[in-house]
């Protein structure tokens, strides 16, 4: 790979939805920084609908293979959006060619595959886990506010939901994809559950160390595929608590929640019904309440907190993205969501399939 000038060149492998709407309209923020020279999709009709949001100099390919053979040398980084079971194969193509690759989550369908990937990691070309949300500066407030032992104290327990009607999301396709356990590597936990997972490790800076987990496997699933799940589990620092997961809901779009209490503080996310993810307040003073009335009170929105501590606000998947060019640029690993950094999230949804498949409490498998 050439020197990246500027802009960095890159280029789309996965045309769908993720890809069109969120990724593309955060490279589009950065004119002066990034040029996408190629989008690469099986589905024609969808490396040309992305494609036209780039200009009329974007290259339209229909595999990696002839992708690469025409416009290698130009690349210096991908963004992958592929279906879940193409992350390896597509991750490992381009580490090969020493081409560092932006992999949507979750990275890989297993911690065997994440391991390959990982061998395969050069410190120029690497792979960086599309994992937006800890580049959310809420995020940021809220790792540090739960850190904080004079604010929050000790960590105690949590509640995770994430929900989605999985019959809007596939508008009745009865052959999607994400329905098929062999091909999205699981159901709801990981096509969606990632997401609560992954960044309740980064605010609280604990790793899962066991899981319990009952799952539905409810039609259109197919596959082993969960329809639905609740799970208990017991993190690094001894925080407990569960998730409830499901895509059976039958008028719910995709939402996610969390509530988590310390020691001193507590947070409360709380969506309104049709809201994607519902603002969170935070309560921080004497725990030592001795007056009824006063659990009622002083709960403040992390809003205002939140804008001060960032007053340039941006969209995460636009921060991921500079985060991605930054170590392109420096021909180093990224800083945040590497491989490594992921690893206890493939590992804990890896336990938590392997225990509702057993019934049986299952340990987490840990970074050696």
């Amino acid at each position: 790979m050439t020197t990246p000038p500027s802009p960095t060149h890159i280029a789309f492998v996965g045309c769908g939805g993720i890809a069109y709407n969120q990724h593309a309209k955060a490279v589009l923020s950065f004119p002066d920084e990034f040029k996408v020279v190629a989008v690469c999709d099986p589905t024609r009709p969808n490396a040309e609908k992305l494609a036209e949001r780039f200009g009329s100099e974007t290259a339209i390919f229909e595999s990696i293979e002839e992708m690469y053979d025409a416009i290698g040398t130009e690349l210096h980084g991908v963004v992958l959006t592929t279906p879940h079971d193409a992350h390896l194969p597509g991750g490992l193509f381009f580490l090969e060619r020493g081409i560092p690759v932006l992999i949507e989550k979750p990275v890989t369908l297993n911690l065997a595959e994440l391991k390959q990937l990982q061998a395969a990691e050069t410190a120029g070309a690497f792979v960086q886990v599309g994992q937006m949300q800890r580049f959310d500066p809420e995020a940021w407030w809220l790792k540090d506010f739960v850190q904080s032992a004079e604010r929050f104290g000790r960590p105690i327990s949590f509640d995770l939901n994430i929900w989605q009607n999985i019959h809007g999301y596939t508008r009745g396709n009865s052959d999607h994809w994400i329905l098929n356990g062999k091909k999205a590597g699981g159901g709801i936990c990981t096509s969606v559950g990632v997401h609560p997972l992954d960044i309740l490790r980064f605010i609280t800076g604990q790793d899962f160390v066991e899981v319990t987990a009952k799952g539905r496997f409810d039609a259109p699933f197919v596959e082993g595929a969960e329809s639905s799940c609740s799970a208990l589990f017991e993190m690094s620092g001894g925080l407990t608590g569960t998730l409830h997961a499901s895509y059976q809901p039958p008028r719910i779009p995709y939402a996610q929640r969390l509530v988590l209490f310390g020691e001193r503080g507590s947070l409360f996310q709380n969506n309104k019904i049709g809201d994607y993810a519902g603002p969170y307040t935070m309560v921080s003073e004497d725990p030592h309440i001795d007056d009824f009335m006063a659990m009622f009170g002083n709960f403040t929105p992390i809003a205002e907190e939140v804008k001060q501590a960032y007053p340039e606000k941006s969209n995460p998947f636009a921060l991921q993205l500079i985060h991605f060019r930054e170590a392109i640029l420096e021909d180093r690993k990224p800083e945040e969501n590497t491989l490594e950094k992921n690893f206890n999230t493939i590992a804990v949804l890896e336990a938590i399939a392997k225990s509702m498949q057993s019934g049986e409490t299952v340990k987490v498998e840990t970074l050696s």
